[in-house]
């Protein structure tokens, strides 16, 4: 519908409302209809987010001329190309200000900002003050921190989370932390929630990612954190933290649009499944507890996150079949340290790929959903097919499982036909 999330349709509604044309239940209606409650898609927000590029290209621009130029500029002069833009920038927002032109406040404050952090780099280097570097990247995102939450556009909140997670790359890389981190990430949290954007959530589970990885890091600092045993820590980790990021996606499931949501779990649960197909491979899983079992004192960060994903689930996720496939990879990932034998955890991982095979085939079939249905043959095959990696030089076991999937995918197909294409 070409009016969905259309903020003039929005806006209209209110003033036929406010003139007494509408009730509050038609408005209601019209809202709920329109989706004028939910997210905007991205592309709706087109022009602002050309004009915010343009502004960054031009910035990015202005800036390699001046460091092409920059032996042959005097000191004063240097401080006023950094400066001169700025407050111009300053002056331009308070001149649509003046005007009460919003959007070109929000435009000239966005350069603002972005000129601002260039001045730190400038000035920084004509006075040749040394420091440790990540902090000018840190003091940027706070100067721009009051503008996001004021603005919380997308243009706001993706660069500045952009860079929010380039300077968690460098605090992790020296093995720093520093607490500020978490209040700029709860700040990022809180404008998502309160005006959700598409593209700006995955932005966001990047950022909560790279600022757990830190924490782990800077925790874990003294042990040698970056060495070959970590490998398997930060795959385990890694799906505890989509695990607990899947659960989290339920506190805006009402603000955002339902394929969206949808289409994003079905990414992340894609992810968890075939991290449990992993472990269906004998040598991974022998692997994974030699590896493991060097690092006994790291286990604690990886059942925080999965318990606390878990608790989440339990209270916020709907009552369905659908939720009963991410009981199962829970139950899967405590199996994993639960379980001293790897043998034993090998087989608990082909049962469980196995049995989230058969479920999407016959969840696909009792609901008509074929997309389902191929899912689940498709999980099948790739089964099939890791089982003839894993037990290539038996020929025989290889032989037999390839008939047996190749035979039972025919028939589950004649049984959807049958089903559901007469």
């Amino acid at each position: 519908m070409a009016f969905k999330h259309s903020d003039t349709l929005r806006k209209e509604i209110a003033l036929w409302l406010a003139e007494g044309l509408i009730s509050e239940e038609q408005a209601q209606k019209l809202i709920e209809r329109y989706e004028l409650d939910k997210a905007q898609v991205w592309y709706k927000d087109s022009g602002n987010i050309l004009k915010a590029l343009a502004i960054l290209l031009v910035t990015m621009g202005i800036f390699l001329v001046i460091s092409a130029n920059w032996e042959s500029i005097p000191t004063f002069g240097r401080m006023m190309l950094g400066l001169v833009p700025l407050l111009a920038a300053y002056a331009v927002s308070f001149y649509c200000y003046q005007k009460e032109d919003w959007k070109g406040v929000e435009l000239a404050l966005y350069f603002a900002s972005l000129v601002f952090g260039a001045n730190i780099a400038l000035q920084s280097q004509i006075f040749h003050i040394s420091s440790y570097f990540p902090n000018g990247l840190l003091f940027w995102i706070l100067a721009a921190m009051p503008l996001v939450l004021y603005f919380r556009s997308a243009m706001y909140v993706l660069s500045f989370l952009a860079l929010y997670v380039l300077w968690l790359g460098f605090q992790t890389e020296f093995e720093q932390f520093n607490v500020i981190s978490l209040l700029i990430l709860a700040s990022f949290g809180l404008v998502l929630y309160r005006n959700p954007q598409q593209v700006g959530t995955v932005f966001f589970g990047f950022a909560l990612y790279g600022c757990l990885v830190n924490l782990v890091v800077y925790l874990r600092r003294d042990l040698g954190f970056f060495d070959s045993s970590s490998f398997y820590f930060f795959v385990s980790f890694t799906a505890a933290f989509v695990l607990f990021y899947q659960s989290l996606l339920l506190l805006v499931r009402e603000r955002l649009s339902e394929i969206f949501i949808r289409q994003l779990s079905s990414l992340l649960r894609l992810i968890l499944v075939f991290w449990v197909f992993l472990f269906t491979f004998p040598e991974i899983a022998d692997d994974f507890y030699r590896s493991w079992g060097k690092a006994t004192t790291w286990y604690w960060e990886v059942y925080i996150l999965a318990i606390s994903g878990t608790v989440l689930f339990l209270f916020l996720a709907p009552r369905n079949l659908e939720s009963l496939v991410n009981w199962l990879i829970s139950a899967f990932f405590f199996a994993t340290f639960l379980v001293t034998d790897d043998s034993w955890y090998c087989f608990i991982a082909n049962l469980s790929f196995l049995a989230y095979a058969i479920w999407k085939i016959y969840h696909g079939m009792t609901s008509h959903d074929k997309a389902s249905f191929m899912w689940g043959v498709f999980y099948l095959l790739v089964w099939a097919v890791g089982k003839y990696l894993a037990l290539v030089a038996d020929y025989a076991t290889t032989a037999i499982i390839l008939i047996v999937c190749g035979v039972g995918t025919y028939f589950i197909n004649k049984l959807w036909d049958k089903r559901h294409e007469k």
